[in-house]
């Protein structure tokens, strides 16, 4: 897989915006996926609508964090395997702040974009968290709302595929 060096984002609308940037099959996957689960327009799937067994070769790199207010906190609801592998420990569970304590505050801005504006959110560069290993140079993931009323978002549903040195997938 090719991708460009600089880092890209990008607050999703559309699968038209996904395919202008080049996603990873799999995080296109994931997106249709969320995106098809919408109960209408303008409203937000919910954790209820996700069935494990439509997605089952995209679980291992899916994490969902529950969102919490006043103050904003996140908390790791569920973490597949290969981002398990990928930080050497498992966080379901874990407070995310907690989990990556190095992390300074405006990292989180992404995460409350998404929860404020009910609007997906991709991105390809370098990875900020501490991973395990230096052969890892670009992570790729999307970052997608989940709310239990149609509004309010209560879960992120997340999808990471990382490349290594020569930009092969490494999970």
């Amino acid at each position: 897989m090719r991708f460009p060096e600089q880092e890209a984002s990008l607050a999703v609308g559309s699968a038209a915006d996904a395919a202008a940037v080049g996603w990873h099959p799999d995080i296109g996957a994931i997106y249709a996926y969320w995106d098809a689960l919408r109960p209408a327009p303008g409203l937000l799937p919910a954790r209820r609508d996700l069935d494990p067994a439509r997605i089952v070769r995209l679980l291992p790199d899916i994490w969902m964090l529950d969102i919490h207010r006043d103050p904003f906190r996140m908390r790791y609801r569920l973490v597949g395997t290969a981002v398990v592998a990928a930080h050497g420990r498992e966080l379901t569970g874990q407070w995310f702040d907690e989990a990556h304590p190095n992390l300074d505050a405006g990292y989180y801005k992404r995460y409350q974009d998404v929860v404020e504006t009910r609007r997906p959110s991709w991105r390809r560069g370098p990875p900020f968290l501490d991973q395990r290993s230096r052969m890892l140079r670009i992570l790729e993931n999307i970052v997608l709302p989940l709310a239990e009323d149609g509004a309010t978002v209560d879960i992120l549903l997340c999808l990471t595929r990382i490349y290594g040195r020569t930009g092969e997938v490494r999970f």
